[in-house]
């Protein structure tokens, strides 16, 4: 099915939703799974209800910067919301429904310094979460690589006996893994 005949399936003004509705699936072809399930949530938390509704060639850079302002959120959840929408803007460029994406230009603020040492478990926490855990097994493994490595979910999960050099003490991080769209684990 072409896209005129899609385009006759969606008004001649179609809304967000609509464009996203019928066309999720090319809209997130060309992105890696994580990056799909991100705009995903992205999509259901913040652009569906402030954008969703509206027509597509009636958003304008300024009222997606003042939406964004009203965001009580970290930097990165907004600048995630805002690289759904841009996707979903580019994509209608390229169908012919707007002439210019208007996400382009688009400017968030400052980004808020956050402390990095507040995220992190101090040592009582740290021998608590060690004394719930199985004194062998994958997951104390697991748990003590995130803890002393600073690597990231996915990193641990991708890890094999290959990546780590014992006499050196060196993980090589070299991959990651994340759940694909459907489930299934992506290296």
């Amino acid at each position: 099915m072409g896209l005129e005949t899609d385009r006759s399936r969606i008004s001649s003004a179609p809304t967000v939703s609509e464009f996203w509705e019928q066309y999720r699936d090319a809209i997130l072809a060309n992105v890696r799974p994580h990056t799909a399930s991100g705009y995903e949530v992205a999509w259901r938390r913040r652009v569906r209800d402030a954008f969703g509704p509206r027509e597509l060639h009636s958003i304008t850079t300024f009222e997606i910067e003042a939406v964004a302002a009203t965001w009580q959120v970290k930097y990165s959840t907004k600048r995630d919301a805002l690289a759904c929408l841009s996707k979903i803007m580019r994509a209608a460029v390229k169908a012919g429904l707007v002439p210019v994406n208007p996400c382009r230009g688009v400017e968030l603020g400052r980004q808020e310094e956050g402390d990095p040492t507040g995220r992190a478990l101090s040592r009582a926490e740290v021998g608590r979460l060690l004394a719930v855990l199985p004194e062998s097994g994958p997951y104390r493994r697991f748990v003590v690589t995130l803890l002393f490595t600073g690597m990231r979910i996915g990193e641990v999960a991708a890890v094999t006996v290959a990546d780590c050099d014992l006499d050196a003490g060196l993980i090589r991080v070299s991959k990651t893994a994340s759940p694909g769209r459907r489930g299934e684990i992506v290296v």
